[in-house]
């Protein structure tokens, strides 16, 4: 109770600052449906009355504090994919390889996006995982993958930034990915130290030479794994023997921790000095405000959260805040291209009422892969590519367009009411209703009524009101948001 009544505080003072700074931000029911399509994986009718009730900041408020959340329906199907409570240990121990893993991390990745009322959570840890990928299906982290995503990304998703980076960096998954565990007083390897600068924290802009590449690669020897959690439950091992105990110099910073046991600090010298500077203050500011708006954000609100970063230490719950309660995001415009294959399947999902069954996360979880977005199994360090080229060909469109006739007549394990009848124009308006916050368009009316007048009599009597619902759910209207 104490929590309820601290997180309804904090909504109410939200308020009070978002009107303060934004006197004149107007709220109307197209206003709360570019939210809850920005910050979820799409609107349902539960949804759209609690932003109506609470107003956009509040209802924004509580979705960044998930903990206060019940989350009873997604919490309950978590006991078919144990290995998400699993340490590396315990993992390698009941697990065969990854592809096991890989399935239980991608259902439930589905079933959070289409069951936790959790949204905004979900959405930031598909986010942050994809900032720091690794390939699931090989190496460590095809053991390490789910505590991974849930220990070391999870926890600090709304947290600071500095403490994510050193729990990424401690990961044998992240370790093993980027080669650090094969680096060594003797022989050092820089792709972890590359790419925890070029991707991680400054951008490939953010100011740092070659000379920095080889220091920050000498400060992590010893950063290790090991392989048979022989010695460590977590996978992770730091070898003292392996330190290069020398000075290191990075970015103009001495550092001078030494070797032994003290050698493991300038690893987290190193973190804490890219966690905290002005080039990883924007860096991510942009790449977290893009992901958002799907395009280039405005530069004035990329210095503000860049500003807003480095004020707070790294406080991703108070840029994420700055960013969804920004009046570029409340007014800008519509996404032009199709949804991403999750958000689609789970958007459709919602919208629809779709009730859990054993067949329906699974199917759903497969056709990602068909539709140009298998979770976890981008090979690169720079994660799923971000254009909508790679989920918008004929081939994967075709797809998509297949599944949403299936899924309206309740194959693939969709299950959920349909008892919308009448005449075509009446039906439409019926079922436009569960997928629209407002009417679509009047080309889609015209062409999906046409396209329903021409079925033979029986067909819309038996199948019309599937028919039309699969039809809408392939409109341009649907498909994009």
């Amino acid at each position: 109770m104490r929590r309820h009544t601290i997180a309804i505080a904090l909504c109410a003072v939200t308020c009070m600052a978002a009107t303060c700074e934004f006197p004149w931000l107007a709220e109307t029911e197209a206003h709360r449906e570019h939210i809850l399509n920005r910050i979820s994986y799409g609107p349902t009718a539960a949804s759209r009355a609690r932003i109506e009730q609470l107003g956009i900041p509040a209802y924004i408020e509580e979705q960044l504090h998930p903990e206060t959340l019940a989350d009873p329906v997604y919490d309950a199907m978590t006991s078919r994919w144990p290995s998400l409570g699993m340490n590396y240990r315990t993992a390698l121990q009941n697990y065969s390889g990854g592809f096991e893993v890989m399935m239980e991390m991608t259902e439930a990745r589905v079933a959070r996006a289409i069951f936790s009322e959790r949204q905004l959570e979900a959405l930031l840890l598909e986010f942050w995982f994809d900032h720091f990928n690794v390939f699931i299906p090989d190496g460590l982290a095809q053991w390490d993958g789910p505590h991974y995503e849930q220990q070391a990304i999870r926890p600090h998703v709304l947290g600071r930034f500095e403490d994510m980076l050193i729990a990424v960096a401690e990961s044998p998954a992240m370790l093993n990915y980027l080669d650090a565990d094969e680096s060594s007083r003797l022989g050092m390897n820089e792709n972890y130290a590359r790419e925890v600068m070029e991707l991680h924290t400054l951008g490939v802009e953010g100011g740092y030479t070659e000379a920095d590449i080889g220091e920050v690669a000498r400060a992590f020897t010893g950063w290790n794994t090991d392989p048979g959690a022989t010695q460590s439950a977590s996978g992770f091992l730091y070898r003292a023997s392996w330190h290069d105990p020398g000075q290191k110099t990075v970015l103009g910073t001495v550092l001078n921790n030494g070797g032994g046991a003290n050698g493991k600090q300038d690893g987290y010298a190193v973190l804490r000095l890219l966690a905290n500077h002005p080039s990883t203050a924007r860096f991510l500011s942009r790449k977290l405000a893009t992901w958002f708006f799907r395009k280039a954000p405005p530069e004035p609100l990329v210095e503000r959260l860049a500003a807003s970063f480095l004020q707070t230490g790294g406080d991703l719950r108070e840029v994420t805040r700055k960013l969804l309660l920004s009046p570029e995001l409340r007014y800008a415009a519509p996404r032009t291209e199709p949804k991403r294959p999750l958000v689609f399947v789970a958007s459709l999902a919602r919208a629809l009422g779709a009730v859990d069954n054993p067949e329906f996360i699974p199917s759903l979880a497969w056709h990602l892969g068909e539709m140009g977005e298998a979770p976890y199994q981008a090979r690169t360090p720079k994660g799923r590519p971000e254009t909508a080229a790679v989920w918008a060909g004929n081939g994967t469109l075709i797809h998509r367009f297949e599944l949403a006739w299936w899924a309206a007549h309740g194959y693939h394990g969709y299950e959920f009411t349909l008892n919308e009848t009448g005449n075509a124009s009446g039906l439409f308006d019926k079922l436009a209703d569960r997928l629209f916050a407002s009417p679509p368009s009047a080309e889609t009316r015209a062409k999906t009524i046409a396209y329903w007048q021409s079925l033979p009599q029986p067909d819309r009597l038996y199948d019309g009101a599937p028919q039309m619902l699969g039809m809408l759910a392939a409109t341009p209207e649907f498909m994009k948001h």
